[in-house]
């Protein structure tokens, strides 16, 4: 939280306090009035003096009801026109003048306090309540009477004081758990909105690498069928039908196997390199191209770097198929106790490195990209004239392989 909010909570909360302090302010001056008419009923005070001190009461608990509004307006209006209020009350009550001067002065102190946090102001307010404090009982009872109760006002004001500070600690700690509550929702909200875009993202990379890979694959080998029975090799044309079938139950399979895993991220566990050798061999039985590997794993690699390394050969391999004209393919897998590298090269004609994300239709870099992105590695693409090479490198953390 910055200075702007400290102050913007310190304008609000002052108000606040004022406003939800008074049923238990009311309630004090209620045992003050009422203590002070009896200490003027046993002494038996005059009728006009009595119904005076009774108007400037309830002037006074006027004022005090309606805090709220005047010190959002003018605070030093209310604090200047209730100490005149309250000497006014003390002048009318002569016996137990004593009692409003020590119960309400005090109270004001504390709204004073409340409103006036670390201001010179508050001093104002203290110096103005203690001059007319000092002003009545000095011209009432002289310097003897001052000294006498000073000191039983100066504690009752620290006790009001104390009192406040509390409760504005206790209302700042209330409103400042409000206001992260309210950041706490919002932080939430953000997070369901970017794990519903994840989602999505992740949803349309699984498509795209099941579904539509599948197919892609399934139409090159169908044109293949049709190559080979136009020259009328119909031993090879059923051949690749056997391998069409096989291909369309295994994207079936990885298609359920992509929905089973939205549902649950429990999943058996899988060799990187078995993985990787059957999208191989799919690739060499449907392509025909020449494909040399060269694999060096130690240790366990973490289910995800196997789904999303799978993934990123797939379409490598795919856009070989579909537009390289390679005739030979090489891979290289390392893996080390931290990092997994993944290289993809091939010997064909190459491309525009910086057009392809803009074609429509192209998300095979995009999704790459993004599965590097999800694992916190990083793309490196090379394209001429003598081939393409993908390189990516993946960090492994240690809690990647709890």
């Amino acid at each position: 939280m910055d200075k702007r909010d400290e102050i913007t909570l310190s304008h609000i909360d002052s108000a606040h306090v004022l406003v939800e302090a008074r049923k238990l302010i009311a309630l004090w001056m209620s045992l003050a009035f009422i203590g002070t008419l009896m200490v003027e009923y046993t002494v038996g005070g005059e009728l006009v003096q009595s119904i005076l001190f009774i108007v400037m009461y309830l002037l006074h608990y006027i004022l005090h009801w309606h805090v709220g509004a005047i010190t959002s307006r003018s605070p030093p209006l209310y604090f200047g026109f209730q100490g005149i209020v309250i000497y006014l009350s003390a002048y009318f009550a002569p016996v137990a003048h004593s009692i409003i001067l020590i119960t309400l002065y005090p109270i004001l102190i504390a709204q004073g306090f409340s409103m006036y946090r670390r201001s010179w102001k508050f001093g104002v307010v203290v110096s103005y309540y203690v001059m007319m404090f000092c002003t009545y009982t000095s011209i009432t009872g002289g310097l003897k009477s001052t000294l006498y109760i000073l000191p039983t006002f100066i504690l009752m004001t620290l006790i009001t004081v104390m009192a406040a500070n509390l409760t504005l600690r206790q209302f700042d700690a209330r409103l400042r758990m409000q206001v992260f509550l309210n950041e706490l929702e919002q932080a939430h909200r953000k997070v369901e909105e970017l794990t519903v875009a994840n989602e999505r993202q992740r949803m349309a990379r699984d498509l795209h690498d099941t579904l539509a890979q599948g197919l892609a694959g399934l139409v090159m080998q169908l044109e293949a069928i049709d190559a080979h029975l136009t020259k009328g090799n119909e031993k090879r044309a059923q051949e690749i039908v056997k391998q069409s079938g096989i291909r369309v139950r295994q994207t079936l399979a990885e298609a359920r196997e992509a929905i089973d895993d939205l549902r649950s991220l429990s999943s058996a566990s899988i060799d990187l390199a078995d993985a990787l050798n059957n999208e191989i061999n799919r690739f060499r039985q449907a392509t025909g191209i020449s494909i040399n590997t060269d694999f060096s794993i130690v240790g366990d690699v973490p289910k995800l770097f196997i789904e999303h390394g799978r993934h990123i050969i797939r379409e490598c391999l795919t856009n070989i198929a579909k537009h390289a004209e390679a005739e030979q393919v090489r891979i290289v897998v390392k893996k080390r106790e931290s990092e997994l590298i993944i290289e993809i090269i091939d010997d064909g004609k190459g491309f525009d490195i910086h057009s392809v994300e803009s074609l429509t239709g192209h998300y095979g870099i995009i999704g790459i990209k993004e599965r590097c992105r999800i694992l916190g590695g990083k793309l490196m693409l090379e394209s001429g004239r003598n081939g393409t090479t993908v390189r990516v490198e993946l960090p492994i953390r240690k809690e990647d392989l709890v």
